[in-house]
Parts: structure tokens; C-alpha cells; sequence
């Protein structure tokens, strides 16, 4: 007897309907986990330097992936985001929509009450304001300087990635249009470079020709290059924004990628926001 109850436990046990069950509670487990990590908490493992204090190499961070966690985003705020290339990285907020970053001596960026240290960059080569933008702002291009005009271009081409634009450049001496063909060319890079060649110029190149051509010349008190967007030989005179941008930095310049290089980000691109908590649960080799 005892032996044909053991055999009918074994056969319960190893039954279809008994398989099925647990291979259901399994995959129903697996879908929780991933359910929760596409919508609610992530942990991200930190391998770099690039952010260090606010997360330190070799640790987990927990980002909660809420949109309640996502509105309360501010200057300070370490986030996990999607660049324009969709690469996952986290980065600091250096600055949030509707506000001004103020750029000092080259690397400290200041906004509000929140200040960030880098090492000297090339990339800002100035003292200089960043507006940062926010849904439903409208920025008239020939409006912009020449740093506003960059971030926006690439925010502009991300809403409109499959059309025909083409840039055009100008040149105003002391309020003057000066025709390019006859202005000649500017060091760039140790190589003389034609004004004309410089409509895809990023700022910072236009920037130094700027100064090139004001000091070439005795007369002028003001240079500036305007830039201006064209599709079908109609100018497009505007940019409205359709959703809200981050400035997101690295805590060093060198061999970092951040907003210098792929531009602001946008609310629709930020995955989720770190828990104060987490930053401080660190798995030090």
C-alpha cells in the first residue's frame, strides 16, 4: 500500500497538469520582473568615473522609472536616458527646461543654486548663457546665438529627420551684410579656410572666425555670422519646441560625452530618475 501511494505522489508530481503550473507560475514570475523593470525600478550597474561623486565607479544605482519620479526631476538629479543614437547612459542635471545654465571661466556651470565644477573644456570657449528650452517655446532662428543656434538645429533635425534642409550663412560687419566672396579666408586648424566653407561650421568655429575677422579688420567694432534654415527655397523663420530639455553633464570634461556633444534631451528620452538612497549603496571592489 504504502508503495502504490508513493507511486501515485511521484506521478502527481511529475504530471502534465502539475509541469505546467509551475512552468506558468515561472514565465508569470519572469513577466513581473520584466514589467517592473520597463516601467518602475531598474538598477544600473556603474563601471566609469564619468559622473563621480554623484555615482561612483563600481556601484548599483536604483532608478525609479515612474512618471512621478520623472516630474520631479531638478538640477542635481542623476538620470538613466537614451541619447539620440538611443545609447542607455546616466548623466547629472545640470539644468532643467525653462531654465538659464551660465557657463564661467570655461567649466563652471552655474544654475540656481546649483553649481557644477569641470575640468577646462574646449567647448565652451566663452562666457555664455544656455537657455534651456521648454514645451511649447518658440525661438526665431535669426534671433539665436550662435551656441543656441547648434543645440536647436539638432533638436530640429530630430523632429524632422526626413526632410531636405539646407543652411545658409551670412556675415554682418557693424550691423552690415558683407558678401563672403569678397572677405577671404580664416585660420582654422592651421589651415586657411574660404568664410564661404564655413556654413556647416559648428559655433565654436564660427566663433573664432569671428574674432579672426574683427581683429583683421580696424574698422569693425561688431562681427557677426547669422545662420539661417531654407527646404524648397522657402526660409523656415522658427523652431517650436515639443517637449521639455535637460542639459545632462559629466563631471569631467575630458573623454565624456554629454550635452556637448549630443545636445539637450528631451522629457521623451529620460527612462527614469536615481533614488537618493541608491547613490549611497556602494559596491566597492
Amino acid at each position: 500500500m504504502a508503495s502504490a501511494r508513493s507511486s501515485r505522489a511521484i506521478l502527481r508530481k511529475y504530471s502534465k497538469g502539475n509541469l505546467f503550473f509551475k512552468l506558468l507560475l515561472i514565465c508569470a514570475f519572469l513577466a513581473g520582473g520584466i514589467w517592473v523593470r520597463l516601467n518602475f525600478l531598474e538598477a544600473i550597474w556603474v563601471n566609469t568615473h564619468d559622473i563621480y561623486p554623484f555615482a561612483q565607479n563600481q556601484s548599483i544605482v536604483w532608478f525609479h522609472k515612474g512618471n512621478n519620479a520623472k516630474k520631479s526631476i531638478t538640477n542635481g538629479d542623476v538620470v538613466l536616458f537614451s541619447d539620440p543614437k538611443a545609447n542607455s547612459m546616466i548623466r547629472v542635471v545640470a539644468a532643467n527646461s525653462g531654465q538659464t545654465l551660465e557657463v564661467k571661466k570655461g567649466a563652471t556651470l552655474t544654475n540656481q543654486n546649483f553649481s557644477l565644477e569641470l575640468q577646462e573644456d574646449s567647448w565652451f570657449l566663452t562666457d555664455l548663457n544656455l537657455k534651456i528650452p521648454q514645451k511649447g517655446d518658440i525661438w526665431q532662428w535669426k534671433q539665436l546665438e550662435l551656441w543656441e543656434f547648434d543645440l536647436a538645429y539638432k533638436i530640429f533635425k530630430q523632429q524632422k529627420p526626413t526632410d531636405s534642409i539646407s543652411l545658409k550663412l551670412e556675415l554682418l560687419i557693424n550691423g552690415n551684410l558683407v558678401d563672403l566672396n569678397k572677405v577671404g579666408s580664416v585660420q582654422m586648424y592651421n589651415l586657411p579656410i574660404s568664410a564661404t566653407d564655413l556654413v556647416h561650421a559648428n559655433w565654436q568655429e564660427l566663433y573664432i572666425a569671428q574674432l579672426q575677422l574683427k581683429l583683421a579688420d580696424p574698422v569693425a567694432r561688431q562681427v557677426q555670422f547669422r545662420r539661417s534654415l531654407w527646404q524648397n527655397d522657402k526660409e523656415i523663420t522658427q523652431i517650436i519646441f515639443d517637449d521639455d530639455y535637460f542639459w545632462l553633464s559629466c563631471t569631467k570634461a575630458l573623454n565624456c560625452s554629454d550635452s556637448r556633444d549630443f545636445g539637450l534631451i528631451g522629457m521623451k528620452n529620460i527612462k527614469g530618475k536615481a533614488g537618493q538612497h541608491s547613490l549611497k549603496l556602494f559596491l566597492n571592489k
